[in-house]
């Protein structure tokens, strides 16, 4: 049984590498894709893509959308990524080759970020406030461990990097 996710990932393998090599150029030191054909509304040489929501660079050729990180993928390598790319820098719109490196789901997990809402200012530690104490957890095999409760934030920050040095062989130091 097919999944929606294997289906859209069907649908950019669809597109012979040689095609796209004949309609676009891409600059792999600056991550840029510019036409090398006219379509209605686009010129030859015009830059391509834009930034959807989630931030990632994507583009229409003919009538099917395309991320341009699966695109330089291909047109570099020669073949459709086998699962997800990872942008090793994190900034999801830099689409340079060397930034780019093949990845599954559990291994681009290994290169998140801090988020946004995290007020301790460290990955994976958070205030606990039953135990009224800083908690340190990391994700690995899909399930949230739990490291310990510390009395600073950097304490658990240690623990937290400690284990990610040895947990996540794919992304072992925080970007």
């Amino acid at each position: 049984m097919s999944t929606p996710l294997s289906k859209a990932k069907a649908k950019l393998a669809d597109m012979p590498v040689e095609l796209l090599r004949a309609a676009v150029n891409y600059d792999a030191s600056s991550g840029v894709f510019t036409r090398l054909t006219a379509s209605p509304g686009h010129r030859v040489g015009e830059e391509m893509g834009w930034v959807n929501r989630n931030g990632y660079c994507r583009t229409r050729i003919g009538n099917q959308t395309y991320s341009l990180h699966r695109m330089a993928w291909a047109y570099v390598y020669g073949r459709w990524p086998a699962d997800q790319i990872d942008h090793i820098n994190g900034d999801r719109s830099d689409n340079r080759i060397e930034n780019l490196r093949e990845a599954n789901a559990y291994e681009n997990g290994q290169n998140l970020k801090k988020k946004k809402h995290n007020k301790s200012g460290f990955i994976g530690v958070t205030w606990h406030k039953k135990q009224k104490m800083w908690c340190a957890q990391i994700m690995y095999m899909r399930h949230q461990n739990h490291l310990g409760f510390f009395d600073s934030p950097e304490a658990a920050s240690k623990a937290y990097l400690e284990a990610k040095s040895k947990l996540h062989s794919f992304q072992p130091v925080p970007r």
